[in-house]
């Protein structure tokens, strides 16, 4: 599926998924254990420490007209209803323009995919600042960034949902730089490549959003090339329909965000999940869900809201209920947010 990255989808899909959605009473497998997965998974993040107003991290496209500008936004571990951003990055300078995918690396720089270049910010940058690095230009191969992500050794992989590819940069990659390596080929199995994530043995996976199925691939480290997956979670069972946001814990759960499914908008599949396996639980995660993160107060969502507001929302790591649900914790939602539309997450 090709997004326009300017707000402008057909949403006919959407709307009709949401009310079948809220129809149906699906059984959920009793998922309780996910807590400790998920509180195990962010205990290293915590172990770093957090800055308070730093712990949620989300990019942010401008408005009508590019008013409000493109901004990264920063809220507090707790941050609740209509609160406005701890911090945030915004300005003529930071050359930021709609901001889609957003990674940290282990010196805590921001890396942004914006549309047609990666921007990156130092650890503590605020405001109208410039980035320290910017990959741009024609040799490196950037038409539509989307989803981007680090991995163990620093290298930083690029999604680009135009081309069908995913393109691999050295980490430190800066101005008209080629890519060190670019998955693509008719073995990849990539279509419209969007969310990406690392597991703990540097395995990659991708949510595929094309829109009427969409899958989830997963790459040896080091993958390059016409390459094929070694595994792909796809077929009926999975009920994948255009994922896009996409992450993986420390244990190797995935979480997912399905953008047309007619069942649920976030899912949960296991470690070792292949071929046309269901998940292991799954929850609306509301209208226009897009981006997520795992944290260890619970699953961040952003919502692009549609016709609604914007939103960030947390839910509870649980099972979810009968049908389909979980309780939200928290939600970052009204006019002093400044959220416009809201894709990319960092949840520390």
């Amino acid at each position: 599926m090709t997004i326009d990255r300017l707000g402008h989808r057909a949403l006919g899909a959407c709307a009709a998924a949401t009310l079948v959605a809220c129809s149906q009473s699906p059984a959920v497998p009793n998922t309780a254990s996910l807590v400790q997965r998920v509180a195990t998974s962010s205990a290293r993040a915590d172990a770093q420490g957090c800055p308070l107003k730093r712990c949620i991290i989300v990019g942010s496209l401008s408005g009508y007209q590019g008013k409000p500008l493109s901004s990264v936004l920063f809220f507090a571990r707790d941050a609740n209803g209509n609160v406005s951003p701890a911090g945030e990055i915004q300005g003529s300078k930071t050359m930021l323009a709609l901001p889609a995918g957003l990674a940290m690396d282990s010196q805590h720089n921001i890396y942004v995919a914006n549309y047609n270049s990666i921007t990156v910010y130092a650890a503590g940058a605020e405001g109208n600042v410039a980035p320290t690095r910017a990959i741009s230009g024609v040799k490196t191969l950037l038409k539509t960034p989307a989803g981007i992500a680090i991995d163990s050794r620093g290298k930083l992989y690029v999604a680009d949902n135009q081309d069908n590819r995913i393109l691999v940069y050295a980490r430190d990659a800066n101005g008209d730089s080629a890519p060190i390596r670019v998955i693509r080929g008719n073995h990849t199995q990539l279509y419209a490549p969007w969310g990406l994530a690392f597991d703990s043995q540097s395995n990659l996976y991708v949510a595929d959003s094309e829109p009427n199925n969409g899958w989830i691939t997963v790459y040896a480290p080091g993958a390059d090339g016409n390459t094929a997956p070694v595994r792909t979670i796809k077929g009926s069972a999975t009920k994948l329909q255009g994922p896009m946001g996409l992450a993986v814990d420390a244990s190797g759960y995935v979480y997912v965000v399905n953008s047309t499914s007619v069942d649920w908008e976030v899912g949960v599949f296991a470690p070792d999940a292949n071929d046309n396996q269901a998940p292991v639980s799954y929850f609306s995660g509301g209208y226009g869900a897009f981006g997520i993160g795992v944290g260890d107060r619970g699953i961040y969502v952003t919502s692009v809201g549609y016709d609604d507001e914007p939103f960030v929302a947390t839910f509870s790591p649980g099972s979810s209920d009968k049908y389909g649900q979980r309780k939200v914790l928290r939600k970052i939602e009204g006019n002093k947010t400044k959220l416009i539309w809201p894709e990319g997450i960092i949840v520390r």
